[in-house]
């Protein structure tokens, strides 16, 4: 269940690059990206950034690139920097490394905190003070997973039907530990989702009074539908 907002234009005007290596020494392995950039006259040197897990799958399936451009052009956001990561190993014939990086690997934290976001501060106009991460299912649980050990890497999470269910140990992490300084957007559906293993841990973060805000959609499945969805705007 992975839903947006999208605003249709008759011309894209983002410049969306080729795809990128980013060669980690801390993982070993070369991992695709894209950058996008928005339209050339709202570029300025403070922008905020999205880091996006399952990248591609957010460009071709999800069309986050057109709905970033939509929002931008209507003025329901400010222009951003979005960073589209992709879990594959170029070493390895684009092998796909998913869940290797996503279930709650220190050393995927490790490189996003310490090889990544900097490399990508050096090359584009971003402001390193309004970050924010987001993912979906097991690119959802890596977010969380990432706020946890790097709270002070991010302003904003974003997680779209978190799978926690490999973790487990998560949700004591977020229920004995202190409250971070994050503002939260979680959504899941019904039905064949993640909704089972979602709704404690929304138990926990209102308890522990994180600004949260959570949509859940009536017989939404696992799979990449479209909708109204504001997280972008929240």
């Amino acid at each position: 269940m992975y839903r947006y907002s999208i605003f249709i234009v008759s011309c894209l005007l983002y410049s969306l690059s080729e795809g990128k290596n980013f060669d980690s020494n801390i993982l070993n392995k070369i991992l695709p990206y894209k950058v996008y950039l928005p339209p050339i006259d709202k570029i300025n040197n403070n922008l905020p950034v999205i880091y996006i897990n399952d990248g591609y799958n957010y460009i071709n399936k999800g069309r986050l690139v057109d709905i970033i451009d939509s929002l931008i052009i209507s003025k329901q956001i400010k222009p951003v920097v979005a960073i589209f990561l992709e879990p594959r190993n170029k070493k390895e014939k684009w092998k796909n490394i998913r869940e290797e990086l996503f279930l709650c690997n220190p050393s995927f934290v490790d490189f996003f905190t310490n090889e990544f976001i900097s490399k990508m501060e050096q090359q584009y106009p971003i402001n390193k003070n309004n970050r924010t991460i987001m993912g979906v299912s097991f690119g959802g649980l890596a977010v969380f997973y990432l706020a946890d050990k790097a709270p002070d890497s991010f302003k904003n999470i974003v997680m779209q039907s978190p799978a926690f269910h490999p973790c487990p140990d998560i949700y004591e992490s977020y229920t004995v530990k202190s409250k971070k300084n994050l503002k939260m957007y979680l959504s899941y559906g019904t039905g064949k989702d993640t909704e089972k293993q979602d709704i404690p841990m929304v138990e926990i973060l209102r308890d522990k009074g994180y600004n949260l805000k959570v949509e859940r959609v009536i017989n939404g499945n696992h799979e990449w539908t479209y909708g109204k969805n504001k997280w972008m705007i929240y």
